[in-house]
């Protein structure tokens, strides 16, 4: 691999063109590449289409991110952009290891918030948290996303800002800097992100609350 990048930049071309330059190496090559790619890229100040199915590759190499779906521009955008504020489903759940979390409900109009309703829960969002454009979809499913490192383990409500499920410890996966609770409720499946310290005494079998802000949750329109 560094051969072939070796006599792409001997052409000096005005712009290299990637397509998964890093999919055969080893895990230990390929994190040392992308950070040789990364300073390459600094030194040569030459424009570069970096094609991969790889969402760190394409988080920590690129400037700006195109994703696509089927030949199809779904956004275009800076990393945070397009991790921060998806354009729809299909970005959100492609982009974050492990991926977004996607709750399905109804959204309707009560006052002056709108409420979200999933089994047997109504949940308040208050309507500046919205673009002062924003109608619920006409047929009123929508679907709700919120990632897994947004989660906080409290036990009890912090304000009218929070959010939170009950739900029970079904798997855990310790990973080393963190651990990824597999949980379960009345609701469906959710993956929460969480540190040693956050969750220490928590035993699988085990239901508690999870909490989020309302900032950090994203509505989608049905499965778009």
């Amino acid at each position: 691999q560094r051969v072939a990048l070796g006599r792409a930049i001997a052409r000096k071309p005005k712009v290299y063109l990637m397509d998964e330059p890093l999919s055969n190496l080893d895990a230990q090559l390929r994190l040392a590449m992308r950070k040789e790619l990364a300073v390459l890229r600094k030194e040569l100040g030459v424009t570069t289409l970096y094609v991969t199915h790889d969402q760190a590759e394409a988080l920590t190499l690129g400037d700006r991110v195109c994703v696509l779906r089927e030949g199809q521009i779904q956004q275009v955008g800076t990393p945070e952009e397009t991790y921060d504020h998806p354009a729809n489903r299909f970005v959100a759940g492609f982009l974050g290891n492990p991926p977004m979390n996607f709750l399905e409900g109804e959204l309707h109009e009560e006052g002056e918030s709108f409420v979200f309703t999933m089994a047997n829960e109504s949940i308040p969002f208050p309507r500046d948290l919205f673009p002062p454009s924003f109608e619920p979809p006409k047929e009123l499913t929508v679907t709700l996303g919120i990632r897994p490192e947004h989660f906080t383990f409290s036990g009890d409500s912090k304000g009218s800002e929070n959010i939170g499920f009950t739900v029970e410890l079904e798997h855990r996966e310790w990973q080393g800097d963190h651990t990824l609770l597999h949980l379960k409720g009345n609701f469906g499946q959710l993956v929460a992100k969480a540190t040693d310290s956050e969750i220490q005494g928590l035993s699988e079998g085990e239901s508690f609350r999870v909490e989020t802000t309302l900032g950090h949750c994203l509505f989608f329109g049905g499965n778009k």
